[in-house]
């Protein structure tokens, strides 16, 4: 600390602090659809006269509810501007950074000669010093299209042969509208290139948080810097040689540190397949609303309770659940797309988790204590009848047969909470068996017949024990 005595520093981490980030470079890196967009507003405000600068920005920022909001308006005006599609009233600033001839070395087009020697002629020297200019009174004097001189001298400012910016006294001057055609031909792949490099740089520092490399080691990494673990930082403290790998939750009610890690991989895998399930769709509410088995409106509205991933994750709280996935997400196993109403989707290395291929090397946060989940399998109350226990146990040993076969985890088929209550009802029928909680309709086709097969197998057996001791007695 400042006082030279040990300090502690508490990180601070929300994955919905993102969103700030994200509306930045939404408003300063505006995509196509954006600046046409934007476009289309000014066509229809411009044509056929001047609008004042600020009024221009500010009638557009209320008119057209665009990611990244007026600051995505105004860099749109400025790509239009450059693209030679709106003209700013008032001077420029302008530098020749090269000799004329070496401006116009290779030059093929006669318009860029015959501007530059005008130019020149106009200028002179003092073009290697800087010229205010006013471009619209140049163009007309000198019979140019204005939108040409604009995208010449934005072309060669491009290539570093000369310095072409309108002045900020300009900015408050009145736009003209130069071209009016769709679609923009304006090359819009060094906006694409400088966001999507905003977004990955985004997207590192968010897994800072939730990083098991030393702390220290990540940030210079991220600067380009490789140097080994500090040993002092709270990741390094735990263990600087071991693996790095999130220590799994500590052990609850006498359970094994290898239970709880392999519940803590079968959370995982459980929340990503319901995201991937879901398919871009919802957000983390509604996925969390699913995996707890939620019977709100909205679930059963869009029929998300006959998904195979419906109620799998009943024992927890929505709150907890929510809590997973935003682990994930700061982890990069999944990620929010779209700003207005993010949905989830999973990464290339959630879907390699997802499928096992992977370990997560990630902790999740350690689920309330048995006494505080919502229905725990192992604190459930006996069956009130000897043979529910049986039919429990045929039943798990049926599903976890099917699991082997088709290579996928148990609770994919069923959860615990869905054969207790087969085994507590015995439906007979598939009308009876659509009633209980988890069934729906997917899953009452692909497995229906399959248990309730096993069902009646057990009540024929029963009837039949039955039978054989009243005729023994």
């Amino acid at each position: 600390g400042r006082n030279g005595e040990p300090a502690t520093a508490s990180l601070l981490f929300l994955p919905g602090d993102l969103r700030i980030h994200h509306f930045f470079i939404d408003g300063g890196f505006p995509s196509a659809e954006v600046v046409t967009q934007v476009f289309e507003g000014v066509r229809a405000l411009v044509s056929g006269g001047i609008v004042g600068g600020e009024d221009l920005l500010a009638v557009l920022s209320e008119q057209l509810k665009v990611p990244g909001g007026r600051m995505a308006v105004a860099s749109s005006l400025k790509i239009l501007e450059e693209g030679a599609y709106l003209y700013r009233q008032g001077a420029a600033f302008l530098k020749f950074l090269a000799l004329p001839q070496e401006v116009l070395e290779g030059e093929g087009d006669p318009f860029v000669r015959a501007l530059i020697d005008r130019l020149v002629e106009r200028f002179g020297g003092i073009l290697a010093y800087g010229v205010r200019i006013e471009l619209y009174d140049f163009a007309g004097e000198w019979g140019f299209p204005l939108d040409r001189v604009i995208r010449t001298l934005t072309r060669l400012s491009r290539e570093g042969l000369l310095h072409y910016a309108p002045l900020p006294a300009a900015q408050e001057g009145g736009w003209v509208l130069l071209r009016e055609t769709l679609p923009l031909d304006i090359d819009f792949t060094p906006v694409v290139r400088r966001a999507a490099l905003e977004r990955k740089k985004l997207r590192q520092m968010s897994r800072y948080p939730t990083t098991n490399r030393c702390r220290r080691a990540f940030i210079l990494a991220y600067f380009g810097e490789m140097l080994p673990p500090c040993g002092r930082c709270d990741v390094c403290r735990g263990s600087v040689d071991a693996p790095r790998r999130q220590p799994p939750p500590s052990p609850q009610e006498g359970r094994s540190p290898d239970l709880v890690a392999e519940e803590t991989r079968t959370t995982i895998r459980k929340v990503l397949s319901c995201v991937a399930r879901l398919n871009r769709r919802f957000g983390k509410r509604r996925i969390a609303q699913v995996l707890h088995g939620s019977r709100s409106e909205s679930v059963l509205r869009y029929g998300l309770d006959e998904l195979p991933t419906y109620g799998i994750l009943s024992d927890f709280s929505i709150g907890y659940i929510e809590s997973v996935i935003e682990r994930l997400e700061g982890a990069g196993l999944l990620r929010a797309v779209g700003k207005v109403y993010p949905v989830l989707e999973l990464t290339v290395e959630g879907r390699e988790v997802m499928l096992e291929r992977r370990e997560a090397a990630i902790g999740i946060p350690e689920p309330p204590a048995r006494g505080e989940r919502r229905r725990p399998a192992a604190d459930s109350p006996p069956f009130s009848r000897s043979g529910d226990a049986a039919l429990y146990a045929r039943l798990s040993a049926l599903r976890r047969s099917l699991a082997q076969t088709r290579g996928i985890p148990p609770f994919r088929i069923f959860p615990d909470r869905t054969l207790r209550e087969m085994a507590e009802r015995r439906p007979s029928d598939r009308a009876a068996l659509r009633e209980i909680h988890g069934v729906g309709e997917w899953k009452l086709a692909e497995y229906g017949e399959i248990f309730l097969a096993e069902i009646r197998r057990e009540v024929t057996e029963v009837e039949s024990q039955g039978a054989t001791t009243s005729s023994a007695e």
